[in-house]
This record gives C-alpha cells, structure tokens and sequence, in this order.
C-alpha cells in the first residue's frame, strides 16, 4: 500500500465541495507533496484537473460507495 490522499467531494446547491477539494490539493502538493485522488459525482464542473493525480467519476450522486475489486 503506498500513500496519498482521498478525497470525496460532491457538490449541491448550497456548497461548492469541488472547489475545496481543489484548494485541498493545492494545499497536500505544496506540503505533503502526496498524490490525490479526487471522487466525485460531478467531475464535469471541475475547474482545474491537473491539481489531482487520478479522477474517479461514480455515477450515482447519492451514494459515496465505490467497489475496488
């Protein structure tokens, strides 16, 4: 197993998660300097991808659930 982050983030009406998934990346790569990976069901709205090292786009908003196997 080899370290990094995992972040969820799904936005709604009210909270822009994306965009703090963003500055949460910018903030591990300035100083942890770890790969992140980003779940979300909106990858679309997504302003700056490069920032994260893998995307995971599910398709169902309701659920944070992905299998791995």
């Amino acid at each position: 197993m080899s370290n990094g982050v995992l972040c969820f983030a799904h936005n709604n009406g009210k909270v822009d998660y994306l965009r703090q998934a963003e500055i949460l990346a910018e903030r591990v790569k300035k100083h942890l300097d770890l790969p992140t990976t980003l779940v979300t069901s909106t990858a679309s709205e997504l302003q700056n991808v490069g920032l994260f090292d893998k995307v995971i786009e599910i398709k169902n908003k309701k659920s944070n659930y992905i299998s791995l196997y």
